[in-house]
C-alpha cells in the first residue's frame, strides 16, 4: 500500500513538472514591428460648450498593436523630425476627413490640423504593445455644417513605420447622440 501511494505521488509530481515545462515552452504570438490599427467605435453627443454654444462632441476609438512597442512621443522628443508642428512627424496620428457627396466623398480641407500627437506608451517586459486609443473631436455646427462624413487615418511609430490606413463607416452628424461600432 505504501509503495502504491509513493508511485501515485511520484507520477503526480512528474505530471505537474511536464505540464509546467509545456506551459513555459508555449509560444508567444509575434506581431510585426509595423503598427496595425482597426476602427472600433465612433460616438457623438450633442451638447453645449463653455460659452453655451451648440457643439458636437465626438470620440473616435480604434485598437492598435505594435510588435516592438515603439508607439508615442515623449516630452523629450525635441529633435527632428519630432520637434515642430510643421515637421513631418511632429504628429503620430494622421487624419483626413471627407464629406459624403452624392455617391462619393470629397476631402474637407480644415483651417487647422486634423492630425494628433499621443504620448509615449510604456512597454513592459514583452515589447509587443496592444490597446485601444481614443481621439476626442469637437465640432461646432456653424463652422462644420456637414451632414455625413468619414475619416481616413493611420498612425506612425517612433521608427516612422506607417500603420495600415483605416476608413471609418459613414458618420452622420445631425441626428443627435450616435454610436457607430465596427
Amino acid at each position: 500500500m505504501l509503495i502504491m501511494k509513493q508511485l501515485v505521488l511520484r507520477n503526480t509530481v512528474v505530471l505537474i513538472l511536464v505540464i509546467f515545462v509545456f506551459a513555459m515552452c508555449s509560444k508567444t504570438e509575434d506581431y510585426s514591428n509595423i503598427p496595425e490599427i482597426h476602427f472600433k467605435q465612433f460616438t457623438l453627443r450633442d451638447t453645449l460648450d463653455d460659452l453655451q454654444n451648440s457643439i458636437h462632441k465626438a470620440t473616435l476609438y480604434f485598437s492598435f498593436v505594435d510588435g516592438d512597442g515603439d508607439l508615442g512621443l515623449a516630452e523629450g522628443d525635441t529633435f527632428p523630425p519630432f520637434t515642430c508642428d510643421t515637421c513631418p512627424y511632429y504628429y503620430n496620428v494622421f487624419m483626413k476627413v471627407f464629406e459624403k457627396v452624392d455617391t462619393g466623398y470629397q476631402e474637407i480641407i480644415q483651417p487647422i490640423s486634423t492630425n494628433y500627437r499621443f504620448r509615449y506608451l510604456e512597454v513592459g517586459q514583452n515589447t509587443t504593445i496592444k490597446g485601444t486609443m481614443d481621439i476626442k473631436i469637437d465640432y461646432t455646427p456653424l463652422s462644420f455644417p456637414y451632414d455625413t462624413i468619414r475619416y481616413e487615418f493611420y498612425i506612425v511609430d517612433r521608427a516612422m513605420h506607417h500603420s495600415n490606413t483605416v476608413v471609418t463607416p459613414d458618420l452622420i452628424l445631425n441626428q443627435g447622440d450616435t454610436i457607430i461600432k465596427q
